[in-house]
């Protein structure tokens, strides 16, 4: 489980450091995703352009001399700690807590 979670970790602080790349490509109509599926890391580039090969490697070398920033790291962990503590809250149960807390 612990490596389930430092992987979706490192996708969604991956994705982070390329947004200004991806958000580009996107424009272009070139569309990527990146995440974590089981233990992996798996990519999706997709789009009409003879421009994808160098999406592709523009990817790959980034991934190959990551180096996340330190704010944008612990930004990202954050977003996804709550994320992932809000997955077990149930709504009932926290509707009943912020109702006793007015």
């Amino acid at each position: 489980a612990e490596q389930c979670v430092l992987l979706k970790l490192l996708s969604k602080v991956f994705q982070d450091s390329l947004l200004e790349t991806t958000y580009l490509a996107d424009v272009a109509a070139l569309h990527t995703s990146i995440y974590s599926y089981n233990n992996r890391l798996e990519m999706k580039i997709e789009g009409f352009s003879d421009k994808l090969p160098l999406l592709l490697e523009k990817i790959v070398h980034g991934l190959i001399h990551f180096n996340p920033e330190p704010n944008r790291f612990v930004a990202v962990k954050e977003s996804l700690k709550r994320a992932m503590g809000n997955f077990t809250v149930k709504p009932a149960r926290h509707a009943t807590y912020l109702r006793l807390l007015a």
